[in-house]
């Protein structure tokens, strides 16, 4: 087995994942850990690309913030595609408000692979999640003039309100609680 820098240099995810689901916990966390380390400190996308690969395929919802973190920084501007990828299989929903932006401000890829991120995940986010991104989509639609990004969040809008109008008594209730919260 080579080292876990050689296996992410080499884009040997596929070793990765199997040194992570076939070791004892400890070595399974030391080398997530590792893992983290890496992606945060390293300026190589290549190198992103592989162990965000791997998060998305370990299901590793702790990596959520780190990728939005990386997704938000402004030198990752045009290596964004493959940590977005890695967002779709992750419990991401209280985060996607973050992304929106990109929505007018990202290249094609980008901008594509957060719509599809809006429209898989706002299926599963809460009430309150979605009246969030739903108020900052609106407020991006006042101020733009491109024809396909009005076009795409129109349909982001749009998805929103029609869950917001099918709302639960579950998500009632938990929309008040939240309010409640909010108020205290």
């Amino acid at each position: 087995m080579r080292t876990i820098q050689e296996a992410i240099e080499t884009n040997q995810y596929e070793e990765l994942v199997k040194l992570c689901t076939n070791s004892s916990r400890e070595q399974a966390k030391a080398t997530i850990d590792e893992m983290f380390e890496i992606i945060r400190s390293t300026k190589k996308a290549t190198v992103r690309n592989t162990i965000s690969i791997v998060m998305r395929e370990l299901r590793l919802d702790e990596a959520v913030d780190t990728l939005v973190e990386l997704i938000n920084n402004p030198e990752n501007r045009n290596c964004r595609g493959t940590m977005l990828y890695a967002l779709e299989a992750l419990h991401c929903e209280s985060r996607v408000k973050d992304l929106l932006y990109l929505l007018q401000e990202g290249n094609y890829e980008t901008q594509y692979n957060v719509y599809c991120l809006v429209m898989e995940k706002s299926l599963s986010m809460t009430f309150l999640e979605r009246k969030e991104c739903l108020s900052v989509l609106r407020k991006m639609m006042e101020f733009e003039h491109d024809e396909n990004v009005t076009d795409t969040l129109s349909e982001c809008i749009s998805q929103m309100e029609k869950l917001l109008n099918s709302t639960t008594i579950q998500d009632y209730k938990e929309q008040k609680t939240g309010q409640q919260n909010i108020e205290r």
